[in-house]
Formats: C-alpha cells, structure tokens, sequence
C-alpha cells in the first residue's frame, strides 16, 4: 500500500501536468486568434468593399435603365438600390473607424457617394419631368463616371492599406 504522501505526489504531478496542458492550448488559441486577426479584418473589408461596388453600379444600372425605357416601375428599384447604396458605405465606413487614414478616405468616399446620388436623382427628376433630352445631355458630362472612377480608386486606396498592413506583420 502507497504512503499518503506518494499519493499525494501522484495526484499533483497528473493535476499539474493537466493544467500544463490546458495552459498550453489556451495560449495556442489566443496565438492562432491575434495571428488570424488581420486576416479577418482584411477580408471583413474587402467583403464591404465588394458590397460598395456591387450597391454603387446597381444603382447605375437602373438609372441607365429608367432613361432608357422610361418605365415609372424602375423607380422603386432605384429607390431600394440608392438605400442600400448608403447602407453599404456607412458598414464600409464604420468598419474603417479605426485607422485615421482610412477614416479620411471613407469620409471622401461617402461625400462622393452623396454627390453621385445627388446627381442621379437629377437626372431621373428630370427624365420623370418628361425632359430627356435635358436628362441624357446631364448623363452625358461624364460627371457621374467621375465620381464613380474616385470612389473606386478610394475603394482601392483602403483595400492596399489593408493588404499592406495583414501581409506587412
């Protein structure tokens, strides 16, 4: 029969051991975690940034649409495209609070969203007003394809900051 205090040896070396063991993988985990961390941001990001794109020329499209059919139907469509526009650039930008270069360009970017907006509402109030020839000729400037290629170059700026910074580590 074992001493007590052999016993006792036993049982702490198996306990010890254990935590040992539990020590190590919690800080294998939290490792993993804080290594992933920019991945995650990175692709939360470049995600968002899809959205922008994908929210941004919908809404394009279906102003090229409404002048070119005139059909009163599109301007539901246009309405839910322009919301979801704004929805999409204001996740973008919270996603971006914080780094202060990508706050400045995310507050450049929704200015340019709420001009390119303004300037499609022109021109469909217009084309609504039965004035075509006024709404092509301000579809026409190339002021909204400005302010879509800024916006994507914006989108571009953040989405180098951000592979910089994940792969730079």
């Amino acid at each position: 029969m074992k001493t007590f205090s052999v016993q006792v040896i036993q049982r702490v070396a198996h306990y010890s051991a254990t935590i040992v063991m539990l020590l190590l993988a919690s800080y294998s985990i939290w490792y993993c975690h804080a290594a992933l961390a920019p991945f995650s941001r990175m692709k939360r990001v470049v995600t968002l940034d899809g959205r922008v794109r994908t929210a941004l020329f919908q809404s394009e499209s279906i102003q090229r649409g409404f002048l070119l059919t005139g059909d009163p139907s599109v301007i539901s469509l246009y309405a839910e495209a322009k919301t979801n526009l704004r929805t999409q650039v204001n996740l973008f930008s919270e996603e971006l609070r914080t780094d202060r270069r990508e706050q400045d360009i995310a507050r450049e970017i929704e200015t340019l969203v709420r001009l390119k907006v303004d300037e499609m509402d022109t021109t469909i109030d217009t084309a609504q007003r039965k004035d075509l020839k006024t709404a092509l000729n301000i579809f026409r400037t190339n002021i909204e394809r400005d302010y879509t290629a800024q916006i994507c170059n914006d989108l571009n700026l953040v989405r180098g900051i951000e592979t910089g910074r994940t792969y730079a580590r």
